[in-house]
């Protein structure tokens, strides 16, 4: 175990090298500092004179990486670059000054940081213990009808988005009701009236997801043999779920809850921003509109430090748990491999993202360029249709899978949830064929848009409202009534809503596809065979999730630019980290068990081992995140939107409908039917996927089926 730390420890400092190099080089790459300067200076009409001297008081005036240029004397100083001074004030923990207000950032680091503790520990010890306990509760009357309606609560609490959360609830607790504060703060005692509902609504908000991931790792403990031996020994559920099956099942669970400690220094962006607390959360968020870079780098150095004491505080703890892990460490002198494969395959992919980039921008314009674009899009619709049903008929065929689709079909709201699936992907196709009937026409129009497409109004309307909403004289609708309304630009609600069906499948469903295959293969393969390829996947993660998921969606969608597609390449890259490390946390445990030590000793081979031993036991974990993934990358989106980095303007999307929406409740009379109806047609998908999943899930682990 020392030798393990002391290679952990070791490994600290590349990657908070690579990662400040990385970033560093990322940022530049988005702004450099000539438009940086030009920002910065704006309202004060620069010369180029006020440029230089700016660049030079902020260490912007020398090159990034190597220093080609003579001094006076004629000689070089390759090592005097702004990279090189970044890293010496890292590795002297001078933070440098704010690029916005010239303050030392370890100050302001240490101002902010109280509001934010203040905030994540109370909500993050309360939501603990809350998840736990329910958890437990529903795995004690596992099939009763308090399990079902606890899943079914479990299931609409993380079917709503959390912006959501936080705009009804400061509409409904803090304006309707005036029960606490809408916003503000103050210091000491006098701070917890502004705490209480922020508190609240992050602990109410994470409860589904929470109490129905936990709720499945104790159902499959408690259907392990030493349980049912402990039962035939007349031992009492109680004891057995909070002596034996609880501390089975602390894996899965001390890699998300301990790994979530470090982080909560760094504060909730979302919760600090909307009700005013001035901690860490709000301050990146003002770094990022102000282009604040030396803000923001800080913020990233910060992360890294407390992203590796993560990882060392969960590794450490499986052992306390689990006494069959162990962590022999490797060599010392076997570290430079890893390190060097991580460092190759990063910047190889950066290499590759860089040409990706400038083939999209190439493929943009030959785009443009071709007369009927919309073929070439009809084709790739058409092609991934015919591969998914393929792939469905290619699954059906397999016996398991059939015995799978046999027990779904026994729960009838399953196969309705399914159906509202298909209700929901045929929408979204619909809207994806597209053909213009004549060269005049200003786009193509959809299948749907030809199916549905209201008349446009003048303003805001009510639903079923034969006049419009007006100060003074409210004039008569001029195309009828509009079941959900209209908003502010006379768009109606309802074709607003369906519009966006497409927007949520791309995001949802794509970056889903991309992120599980990648996440399986490196989970399995770190926890399975140890050594240096778990050191080499582990380092690449670490370095990877070091980095705070806003800031690099931030970055990512900077250089790539506003689209469908770079939403999804941008939240592939930040998603696949928390499965990929879920499924090495219950791969090192299953390659303990008696039955891959009895295949290794019949002389399988790794391969065979790891597709029909352990992936097969591995799949309700799988199935799980992938649906928890889907409806948290479909609500994600909402946050993008609100953010100012989510798809392009005019593309239709309900997280675009939820972020206009959050100032019109605040409106008299109030306008909520643009907040009701993307909420509704969000919240029915995901609740029908979420159902669906969890169904299909309990049919495919035999360990969970009624006996």
């Amino acid at each position: 175990m020392l030798t393990y730390l002391t290679q952990r420890l070791l490994y600290v400092l590349p990657v908070v090298i690579l990662v400040s190099f990385v970033t560093f080089v990322l940022f530049f790459m988005v702004v450099p500092p000539e438009i940086m300067a030009r920002r910065h200076l704006s309202a004060k009409a620069p010369t180029q004179e006020d440029l230089q001297n700016w660049l030079q008081q902020h260490g912007y005036d020398k090159p990034l990486c190597v220093n080609l240029q003579k001094d006076s004397h004629g000689k070089r100083h390759p090592l005097d670059t702004q990279f090189v001074r970044h890293m010496r004030s890292v590795v002297t923990f001078d933070l440098g000054k704010s690029d916005q207000t010239g303050e030392a950032i370890s100050s302001i680091l240490k101002r902010r940081m109280g509001p934010s503790l203040m905030l994540t520990v109370p909500a993050f010890i309360l939501a603990l213990f809350i998840d736990l306990s329910l958890s437990l509760l529903v795995a004690y009357y596992r099939g009763t009808y308090a399990d079902r309606w606890a899943l079914l609560g479990c299931v609409l609490l993380m079917s709503v988005p959390f912006l959501v959360y936080i705009i009804v609830g400061q509409w409904l607790i803090s304006l309707q009701l005036r029960l606490f504060p809408l916003s503000g703060w103050e210091g000491g005692f006098h701070a917890a009236k502004f705490l209480y509902l922020p508190i609240v609504l992050s602990v109410v908000s994470g409860i589904g997801g929470s109490v129905r991931f936990y709720r499945t790792l104790m159902l499959e403990e408690t259907s392990r043999d030493y349980v049912r031996t402990a039962r035939a020994k007349g031992m009492g559920e109680t004891r057995i779920l909070f002596r034996d099956v609880l501390k089975n099942a602390m894996i899965p669970i001390l890699t998300s809850a301990v790994m979530a400690i470090p982080f909560l220094f760094l504060g909730s962006l979302l919760l600090e921003n909307f009700f005013g607390i001035p901690g860490l959360g709000s301050l990146t968020i003002d770094a990022i509109n102000a282009s604040d870079f030396a803000v923001l780098r800080a913020m990233v150095f910060v992360g890294a430090l407390l992203y590796v004491l993560g990882l060392l505080l969960t590794d450490v703890s499986y052992t306390l748990v689990d006494p069959r892990v162990r962590f022999e460490g490797t060599p010392l002198n076997r570290m430079v491999l890893p390190v060097a494969v991580s460092t190759a395959a990063v910047f190889g992919f950066g290499a590759l993202a860089r040409g990706a980039v400038q083939f999209g921008e190439r493929a943009q314009s030959l785009g443009q360029s071709i007369q009927r674009p919309w073929i070439a899009q009809n084709v790739f619709v058409c092609v991934l249709t015919v591969a998914a049903g393929v792939a469905v008929w290619s699954a059906m065929r397999r016996p398991h899978w059939q015995e799978a689709w046999r027990r779904v079909k026994q729960v009838p709201l399953a196969v309705v949830a399914l159906l509202v699936v298909c209700l929901y992907g045929a929408l979204g196709l619909s809207d994806s064929l597209s053909w213009k009937d004549s060269r005049g026409d200003l786009r193509p129009l959809s299948l749907l848009d030809r199916a549905f497409h209201p008349a446009r109004e003048r303003t805001y309307s009510a639903p079923f409202a034969t006049h419009e909403i007006g100060e003074r004289d409210p004039q008569r609708l001029q195309h009828g009534r509009h079941y959900l309304g209209t908003d502010s630009t006379g768009e109606d609600v309802l074709y607003q809503s369906v519009k966006g069906v497409r927007t949520a499948l791309i995001i949802g469903l794509f970056t889903t596809l991309l992120v599980i295959p990648l996440a399986i293969v490196m989970g399995l393969c770190a926890g399975y065979y140890r050594g240096w390829v778990d050191d080499t996947i582990q380092f690449l993660y670490t370095m990877l999730n070091s980095i705070p998921d806003i800031l690099l969606l931030v970055a990512l969608m900077m250089i790539l630019g506003r689209g469908l597609p770079q939403v999804c390449f941008a939240l592939a890259i930040t998603s696949w980290v928390g499965l990929c490390r879920l499924l090495r946390g219950e791969t090192l445990k299953l390659r303990e068990l008696d039955y891959v030590q009895a295949g290794r000793a019949l002389g399988l081979s790794d391969l065979r081992i790891l597709w029909q031993h352990i992936l097969p036991n591995v799949m309700h974990v799988v199935v799980i995140a992938f649906v928890l993934r889907f409806s948290g990358l479909v609500m994600s989106e909402v946050i993008l939107s609100y953010l100012g980095i989510g798809v392009t303007p005019g593309t239709a999307s309900w997280g675009t409908m939820i972020d206009g929406a959050r100032l019109e409740l605040a409106r008299d009379p109030t306008i909520w039917w643009n907040l009701t109806g993307a909420f509704t047609f969000m919240f029915v998908l995901v609740l029908a996927f979420n159902f669906f999943g969890d169904t299909l899930r309990d049919a495919l682990d035999p360990r969970l089926r009624e006996r």
